[in-house]
């Protein structure tokens, strides 16, 4: 018997358990929360554009989230989306990138300068560095640019 059959009997006979639930039975790697507002790192390239629509590729921050550890990466650009993909490609951190090779399940986000009270993004960056201590818990280097 398939896991969709065993799902399929069991929906008939608990029909009050949550069909996440049971979902969440059959892969519950693919059950992992996404944070409000991120985009799941697969789904990246096929978001590019609608992004850039809505202005997501001015000055910015991005914040890098592995699903399977919790592990984050924050950093700034003032475009933000083009710096994702050097990210992506191997051109940015190393231990990011490994973790990506390596399959791990990423989200992503970005949050613009202008929709935040910084003036700058080195004081923006250091705000969200040290808001998800990715200095000391993930795969920031530094505790944000200083120039």
């Amino acid at each position: 018997m398939t896991t969709n059959e065993i799902l399929f009997l069991m929906m008939l006979v608990f029909p009050f358990v949550v069909i996440e639930q049971l979902i969440q039975l059959k892969d519950r790697r693919k059950m992992q929360v996404i944070p409000k507002d991120f985009i799941k790192l697969e789904d990246f390239a096929y978001k590019k554009k609608a992004l850039v629509n809505q202005d997501f590729n001015n000055a910015g921050i991005y914040i890098f989230t592995n699903l399977d550890n919790g592990a984050k990466y924050v950093g700034q650009s003032i475009n933000p989306i083009n710096r994702i993909d050097n990210h992506i490609k191997g051109r940015g951190n190393p231990e990011l990138y490994c973790d990506i090779e390596k399959g791990d399940e990423f989200a992503v986000k970005i949050i613009k300068l202008t929709d935040t009270n910084f003036d700058n993004l080195n004081d923006l960056e250091r705000h969200y560095i040290a808001k998800y201590n990715s200095y000391y818990n993930g795969y920031n280097k530094t505790r944000g640019n200083t120039a």
